[in-house]
């Protein structure tokens, strides 16, 4: 049931996406003066694709003819969608050859979301609970690079999106 949610989930992804990542890194190399006005532009449009993404998710799970559960369990992973931007943030430490935060970041968040599936099996095995772990791993490592950001580089955000990322997006 898990395997099929996530495939669901995969081909909706690839519109909560669209290249953002690779564009987002390719800029921050290029111009690293604009990182904060290029960060802000891209968790901006993660979001705003993520939210478009759930959208069209439920229009989809309106007319499947599944089970209840999985479609709980569906719409639950849908909310990873408006999660991951939160993990863009390993690029600002990426193209700075910085990635021992990203690594620090990486093994807090196993650590903490393995622990807690392990946790939420032994407590009661449900899926759901699984896949709520699942949606809170983006959340964990967004917070640890949000505080590595603040604290380390001193980065404050503008989450507006630029015309350039928007244009390097969509045509």
């Amino acid at each position: 049931k898990l395997n099929y949610a996530l495939s669901v989930i995969g081909i909706f992804a690839v519109f909560a996406n669209l290249g953002i990542d690779n564009i987002l890194y390719r800029e921050l190399v290029a111009y690293k003066e604009k990182r904060e006005e290029l960060l802000g532009s891209a968790i901006f449009l993660k979001l705003l694709l993520g939210i478009i993404s759930i959208l069209g998710l439920s229009i989809f799970l309106f007319f499947l003819k599944e089970e209840v559960y999985i479609k709980i369990i569906i719409g639950l992973l849908s909310l990873t969608f408006i999660t991951q931007p939160f993990t863009l943030f390993s690029f600002d430490f990426l193209k700075d050859k910085e990635a021992k935060y990203v690594t620090i970041t990486q093994v807090l968040t196993l650590l903490i979301s393995n622990g807690l599936k392990i946790l939420s099996v032994l407590v009661t095995p449900s899926l759901i609970y699984f896949s709520a772990i699942l949606v809170l791993e983006n959340i964990i490592a967004g917070v640890i690079y949000i505080y590595q950001l603040k604290r380390i580089k001193k980065v404050s955000l503008q989450l507006r999106p630029t015309k350039k990322m928007v244009r390097a997006i969509f045509f």
